[in-house]
């Protein structure tokens, strides 16, 4: 391994400040110790922010203050500010393994031509357990992502794409931007261990119709800008997405019959029956 290679480590941080030092001493514990951590405040107005901020004296963090823009803008601009051949993303309330670096530089190494590392991750805070990815392949990626955002990649490859594009601006930026990377070079290798912790900050999930209408536009959007990987490809994404949506479907109807199993069970139930009518018949 080579212990002089520096790694860009780059963090969008907006009104994070609860959780900024958590994030960063995870960084700063890392057990590669040849690494830059651009920090990159996207406007933020909070006081425990701002103040966290001010307070580090690392020399190899350097925070850098802008107008909130978006996380978009906010990613290119830290990495346009880096020095490091390697850049790993990384949220400001996210944790790092100790390993995670040294992990990533060594996959690297050994793999030169590789084009994307990545790790499993794990949940903590408001929910709990290791997330495990769809297994890489350019058909599954065209069908959801498969690659988390605090992956290794080349700067040299996010300047051949032009960076985060800017019309992934509602969200899955990232996801955008491994397809781009794959269009050259279709080259993953995973790192089958927990390394990055992922908070979840409430428990509520993307069931709205307003998150529903936005994730079909990006959905779209997606599509609109790897066109050409999906015609390479349509074959095996249109039996992936029928797939999917046959285990969906089955998955529906499961949950239907269980609704009406325990509906079942009640009525049978008389006693039960009667208790739940006259409980609800109060509100």
């Amino acid at each position: 391994m080579n212990n002089n290679t520096l790694i860009s480590v780059i963090m969008p941080c907006y009104n994070d400040g609860q959780y900024l030092e958590e994030a960063v001493d995870s960084i700063i514990n890392q057990s590669y110790i040849n690494w830059e951590l651009i920090i990159i405040d996207d406007g933020s107005d909070d006081v425990k922010t701002l103040e966290v901020l001010k307070s580090f004296n690392d020399k190899r963090i350097k925070v850098i203050n802008k107008e909130h823009g978006g996380v978009v803008e906010t990613r290119n601009i830290g990495i346009k500010n880096c020095r490091g051949k390697y850049i790993v993303p990384m949220d400001s309330d996210d944790i790092a393994h100790t390993d995670l670096l040294k992990k990533y530089i060594e996959t690297m190494m050994n793999n030169p031509d590789v084009a994307i590392i990545y790790c499993i991750y794990e949940y903590f805070d408001m929910r709990h357990g290791v997330y495990k990815l769809p297994d890489f392949s350019i058909p599954n990626m065209l069908v959801s992502n498969c690659i988390n955002n605090t992956s290794m990649y080349k700067k040299e490859d996010w300047e051949k794409v032009g960076g985060y594009n800017p019309n992934m601006e509602m969200g899955c930026e990232d996801y955008d931007l491994w397809l781009s990377i794959l269009e050259k070079n279709e080259r993953v290798i995973c790192i089958p261990e927990v390394l990055l912790y992922y908070r979840v900050k409430n428990k509520t999930g993307r069931t709205s119709d307003i998150d529903i209408n936005k994730e079909i536009m990006i959905s779209n959007q997606i599509f609109e800008n790897h066109k050409s990987l999906y015609q390479k490809y349509w074959q095996e994404f249109c039996l992936l997405s029928r797939e999917k949506n046959i285990k969906l479907q089955k998955q529906v109807s499961d949950l239907y019959k269980e609704k009406y199993r325990i509906r079942m069970f009640i009525y049978k139930n008389q006693k039960i029956y009667k208790f739940i009518h006259k409980f609800t018949k109060r509100w």
